[in-house]
């Protein structure tokens, strides 16, 4: 009795083991094409930097990101389809911007009075990769991100938990790998975007629309902040 308590223990730790293994390994991934809109070759910089090779990389690591994301995806899920056609485009959309309005509002208010900034916004801003840069923070990542913590991760990995605590723990991992811990008001900006990803997607069962909902947030985000440099503010 004492050995197969001890076994089921063992099996069950190297099976979260597992699961810490992949969610890493899935991250990466999913942040490969993000080579894409920083300087990475020797003769590169900002102001020079040759669009043609390094929209190559986007469209390569794009590909291959979605391509391994999407099959860890299917694994996870035997085979349950990305889209829900049962939500309706139209009450999805309505979740969506119900729940992402408030959200929004709430994270820049806190953003403006803590004074978090988007250093890589920033430090992109004026380079010949800012249209890049732009193309993989409101369109490319939301995908890759979503397929990865809502998808893999909550939809996935934690399908069996109560959805309050899906919730809460893929939106704190969706924080904790921005690499915002010294600043715990971005941190706290960004968890509270991860919980608005996560809710809509609990609530749609469609990734679709926590995809459009995280990429018109960043889309949002990068316009406010453009408006916010060419005031001087």
């Amino acid at each position: 009795m004492e050995n197969s308590k001890f076994s089921t223990t063992v099996g069950k730790g190297v099976k979260i083991l597992l699961e810490v293994a992949l969610i890493i390994a899935c991250f990466f991934i999913a942040e490969a094409p993000v080579l894409a809109e920083i300087p990475n070759f020797k003769w590169d910089t900002l102001a020079h930097a040759n669009l043609l090779k390094h929209t190559l990389i986007l469209l390569g690591t794009t590909v291959f990101s979605f391509a391994v994301l999407y099959f860890v995806y299917k694994r996870i899920n035997d085979g349950f389809r990305l889209a829900n056609d049962k939500a309706g485009v139209k009450r999805g959309l309505l979740i969506t911007l119900l729940t992402l309005a408030p959200i929004y509002v709430i994270a820049d208010i806190i953003s403006y009075y803590g004074h978090v900034t988007d250093a890589d916004l920033q430090f992109e801003y004026g380079s010949n990769l800012f249209l890049i840069f732009i193309i993989c923070a409101a369109i490319v990542s939301p995908i890759m991100e979503e397929l990865l913590f809502q998808g893999i991760i909550q939809g996935g990995l934690f399908k069996k938990l109560n959805p309050a605590v899906a919730i809460i723990i893929t939106a704190g991992l969706f924080s904790l790998v921005h690499g915002n811990i010294d600043n715990l008001l971005k941190c706290l900006v960004i968890f509270i975007q991860g919980l608005s990803y996560a809710y809509i997607y609990y609530k749609t069962k469609d990734i679709r629309f926590a995809i459009l909902g995280h990429g018109l947030n960043n889309f949002l985000a990068i316009m406010e902040t453009l408006m916010l440099i060419k005031l001087g503010l």
